[in-house]
């Protein structure tokens, strides 16, 4: 029996063997380049274009791409602190000049549009998910705040609301599907999930299932809620003029907190809300399990004050800060074909939304001010946050939001179903 040479039994090994020695040699080479902070493999960290998958170096008969998920969590953790302290003083900066120039909700406004700027000129921005998660743990907590016993006997009173809440949302769907549609070009799967006005998680989910441009769909949904939060406080404030504070930061129904007692209760809610969120499969399950743990404590009066205004600004500014960043060292050309073609459908679905808003206003009891964030078709925990800073009832935003969300959630699978199965085939 003749032993090759070592040239010969490379030549001749296994397939498999060499496919899983190049998987191998990537995962190590790129941590590497991951843990050093190499330009070259530090992609945005935003969850809209998440890198399930990397090309391969590796020449032969492997296949262009493969799975490496293991590299994108190192690449979460070993974050080099340079671009997260960049966007943080981007972000604090712009809000304070918003402060200066005493522009409505400053500090969530100023760091958005500040941060949002600077990812769109190139600088390279991030945000770790844990600071943002912190965030909406106290924004969920906040809100919780505002859950009073009576709030029961209210909630009966706003279902005629959200009935109409509902049939807008319903009539408006259609018409962002034909924009969509005809202006963007876009196949009919990825339209209708990107109009519909909510529900953004449970969109990306269906999005993926049913082989629709799952990008496309979530830079619409973001561009449709950055949209909102940099309108609606000043439609609020073009609206309610000197009656409301656009430039206060207060929390709903004042006081703050009092004694190291109530400090250390509001902590651990922040500390347990997310946990509980996910025991109880809530969406959103890091804000809405803050929100129904601290609910519960104020429900039962085991805490009274709420928290602290400097709080609730750096709520703001780490929430404006995240989005801003979403879009860092994203193609330029792509953002701002999509932002174009989605600006034009948050117009054309918040005007009829916002009048109806008005109109339902003007002939019940409702306040039009809570009554046009409940409507506006922006993120539940930024509507929310808007309604804290303006020192307006969240509770009444909340609920609203809460039920659209709990209804695309729902029901969207089983009434987009149809749609989605005759339109997949044309899916690219």
């Amino acid at each position: 029996m003749t032993i090759g040479s070592k040239s010969e039994q490379k030549s001749t090994r296994c397939p498999d063997d060499q496919y899983r020695s190049a998987i191998k040699w990537r995962t190590c080479t790129r941590a590497v380049s991951i843990l050093r902070g190499d330009p070259a493999h530090r992609q945005s960290t935003s969850f809209l274009f998440y890198p399930h998958h990397q090309p391969s170096d590796v020449p032969g008969h492997l296949p262009r791409f493969f799975p490496v998920p293991e590299l994108a969590a190192l690449r979460d953790v070993f974050t080099p602190p340079g671009p997260i302290l960049l966007a943080l003083s981007i972000g604090i900066g712009g809000a304070l000049f918003f402060n200066l120039i005493d522009a409505p909700v400053p500090w969530l406004l100023g760091s958005l549009s500040a941060t949002l700027i600077a990812s769109i000129a190139g600088l390279r921005l991030t945000m770790p998910r844990p600071i943002r998660n912190l965030g909406m743990m106290i924004l969920g907590t906040a809100v919780g705040s505002g859950f009073k016993p009576e709030i029961f006997a209210l909630a009966s009173q706003w279902i005629p609301s959200v009935c109409a809440m509902i049939v807008i949302i319903s009539l408006i769907t259609p018409v962002s599907y034909l924009i969509f549609r005809r202006l963007a070009k876009w196949t009919p799967n990825t339209a209708m999930l990107a109009a519909i006005p909510g529900g953004f998680g449970a969109m990306l989910l269906i999005a993926e299932e049913s082989g629709a441009n799952l990008r496309a769909v979530s830079m619409a949904h973001m561009f449709r809620i950055i949209t909102v939060i940099l309108s609606m406080p000043l439609i609020l404030q073009w609206i309610g003029g000197s009656e409301l504070d656009v430039t206060a930061v207060a929390t709903f129904s004042g006081e703050p907190l009092q004694g190291a007692r109530d400090w250390m209760v509001i902590v651990a809610c922040v500390a347990v809300g997310p946990y509980v969120g996910r025991w109880l499969r809530l969406p959103a399950s890091v804000f809405m399990g803050a929100m129904v743990v601290s609910g519960i404590v104020y429900l039962t009066g085991t805490v009274e004050g709420n928290l602290p205004r400097p709080v609730v600004s750096a709520v703001q500014v780490v929430t404006g800060t995240w989005l801003g960043c979403s879009f860092s060292g994203q193609n330029r050309r792509e953002l701002f074909s999509v932002a174009a073609v989605s600006l034009v459908v948050t117009i054309c679905t918040l005007v009829p939304v916002l009048l109806a808003a008005l109109a339902f206003a003007q002939y019940t009891r409702f306040d039009a001010m809570p009554l046009l964030l409940a409507f506006a078709p922006g993120g539940m925990p930024e509507m929310s946050l808007i309604a804290l800073a303006l020192n307006l009832d969240p509770t009444f935003v909340i609920f609203h939001h809460l039920l659209r969300m709990g209804a695309l959630t729902v029901f969207g699978p089983l009434l987009l179903r149809p749609f989605l199965t005759r339109n997949a085939p044309r899916e690219n």
